[in-house]
């Protein structure tokens, strides 16, 4: 079951699941420019990627498999709600989410007497290059299993 989830994700984005180290990628965005050219740029560094326009549809692919993206980013601001709160309802559901968040305006990074980890920012405008760093840098790649044969390390990792 979770190999076809890892299939199907890597495969929506024409993206193969072997590829090691790759993050799947939620990006939520209301811009249609911004967020074909982020798909584009994640997805020819060897991501996966989901991309939505709205909070509505973020959650309606998270509840879908809430384990299948290791990151989400998305815009702070989107028509239908707010992309804080909505990294913070997936966090709450899935505390090893890493989060990366995207506003053309100034954002508090979050609140240190909180405990939680913070979310990466990038600023917008940003360069292909920045988006790629911010989502490699987050943790919970995958990895290969550890001691295994060449054959066991080209199957995707599973993540149950």
């Amino acid at each position: 079951m979770a190999e076809s989830v890892v299939r199907e994700w890597f495969a929506a984005a024409g993206a193969s699941a072997t590829t090691w180290n790759r993050r799947r990628v939620l990006l939520v965005e209301d811009d249609a420019g911004v967020r074909g050219m982020a798909e584009r740029v994640l997805t020819a560094g060897g991501h996966g990627v989901r991309a939505v326009g709205s909070v509505r549809e973020a959650l309606l692919i998270f509840w879908l498999d809430p384990r299948a993206p290791d990151v989400l980013v998305t815009d702070v601001h989107l028509p239908d709600g707010d992309g804080r709160a909505l990294a913070r309802h997936l966090s709450t559901c899935r505390p090893d989410l890493a989060v990366v968040l995207m506003s053309g305006e100034e954002v508090v990074r979050g609140d240190p007497a909180s405990g939680a980890r913070p979310p990466a920012f990038l600023s917008k405008p940003f360069v292909a290059e920045e988006l790629v760093s911010a989502v490699e840098a987050t943790p919970g790649a995958y990895a290969p299993p550890l001691g295994g044969s060449a054959a066991a390390e080209s199957r995707p990792h599973a993540f149950e």
